[in-house]
């Protein structure tokens, strides 16, 4: 319906995951099939006039027989910054290496047993990843997340109209630091030698 008038708004073009969509019916209903396997998915909401709506629905948190979806007029015209192949790609590029590189870290961490801190280095990479959601649209911010496992594997049939661009930042403070300062996260190698060689 439309936010100011409350008027219902017929033929809005509703996209649901990639493959997808329906249209609103004259007084503005439209009816979305239960997702299978339970999964959260993205919806699209467009209509000439108005501006886009992007929803995340969750299939536990949200009842989808009584979802009421509100646009807010405008004179502007949007277009996608992306096309939905290049949105793929990218969002595939940086899962693969975001994820990756978070698996070298953990595992360069690991088998080096002068670097300092391991264990937070590691509570760090596995907890602590910054992912931002942005709308394909326009790149506004939709959402983000500091709390994060090391890994970015979801899916991207189920959401198909946001970038997510995933910064494993304690990884790259490491990689920063390593190669800037080593001897600030790195122990002097001889010294541990010597520490060893001590009776106990």
């Amino acid at each position: 319906m439309d936010k100011i008038t409350l008027a219902p708004i017929d033929s809005a073009l509703i996209s649901v995951r990639e493959y997808s969509s329906l249209y609103t019916d004259s007084l503005g209903g439209f009816t979305i099939e239960q997702m299978g396997g339970g999964s959260d998915f993205e919806v699209l909401v467009e209509r000439l006039g108005y501006e886009p709506k992007y929803i995340e629905f969750s299939v536990q948190n949200n009842d989808l027989d009584n979802i009421v979806i509100q646009l807010q007029p405008t004179n502007k015209v949007y277009k996608p910054k992306l096309s939905q192949n290049q949105l793929r790609f990218i969002n595939t590029l940086i899962k693969i290496a975001f994820s990756l590189m978070n698996v070298f870290t953990l595992i360069f961490i690991l088998i080096n047993a002068e670097i300092r801190w391991q264990y937070i280095w590691i509570t760090g990479i596995l907890f602590i990843n910054l992912v931002f959601n942005l709308l394909y649209l326009d790149f506004n911010l939709i959402s983000y997340e500091i709390i994060h496992a090391p890994f970015f594997l979801s899916g991207y049939w189920n959401n198909p109209y946001s970038l997510k661009i995933a910064v494993p930042i304690v990884s790259i403070v490491f990689w920063v630091l390593y190669f800037s300062n080593r001897n600030l996260i790195k122990e002097d190698t001889l010294e541990i030698r010597n520490d060893s060689k001590r009776p106990g």
